[in-house]
């Protein structure tokens, strides 16, 4: 074979590999959605938006569920508290909220967890350390919620790394991040949270 190749299956299937961009256009959400605390898939084939800006400077609890095989979006229970910039992770097939900006100049440490199959929002226990912009992650049916900015006008990196439990609704410091100054970047690989800037 002098080129890539690309093949169906059948002996007629095969082609020549070429460069060519390829797009999918996918329904757009129900409201337009900024600066929330990401996307999470607490069940299989959905994805949930939760708590974010829908117009400039503005702070929303708007929730939104996205099934991913039927293309179409649903707008859900709101939360119970308007911000952006939060935190969010998946525990046990819950969504969970924290931190974030409430408001000008404000951040909130309330936190919140959302059941998709009642489509209710209930408060937990609030977070020890409000910030913005910090990566929320789940790991081993934990929460992780590292680093972020300490500054509502500005921007200042914490080296901050805390854990919820969601059996018994506590946070507790864990090892700082090494390097202090970061802002968003993380994810979850193999059941442990990684930190990237």
């Amino acid at each position: 074979v002098d080129a890539p190749r690309v093949s169906d299956g059948t002996a007629g299937g095969t082609a020549a590999l070429v460069n060519q961009g390829a797009t999918q256009a996918r329904t757009a959400m129900t409201v337009a959605q900024s600066l929330t605390a990401g996307l999470h898939a607490p069940a299989e084939g959905t994805l949930v938006a939760a708590s974010g800006a829908t117009t400039a400077g503005g702070y929303d609890g708007g929730t939104q569920a996205y099934d991913t095989l039927g293309d179409a979006w649903t707008a859900k229970t709101r939360g119970n508290v308007n911000r952006d910039e939060g935190s969010g992770f998946v525990s046990y097939g819950n969504v969970y909220v924290v931190a974030g900006n409430s408001g000008a100049g404000a951040f909130t440490a309330t936190g919140e967890l959302y059941k998709l199959d009642e489509d209710r929002w209930t408060q937990i226990t609030n977070i020890t350390n409000s910030r913005r912009q910090a990566p929320g992650t789940g790991a081993n049916n934990m929460g992780f919620v590292q680093t972020g900015n300490s500054a509502a006008g500005g921007s200042t990196g914490t080296d901050l790394n805390q854990r919820y439990d969601p059996a018994n609704d506590s946070w507790s410091q864990q090892t700082v991040v090494p390097r202090i100054g970061r802002v968003g970047g993380g994810f979850s690989m193999s059941n442990l949270p990684h930190h990237v800037s």
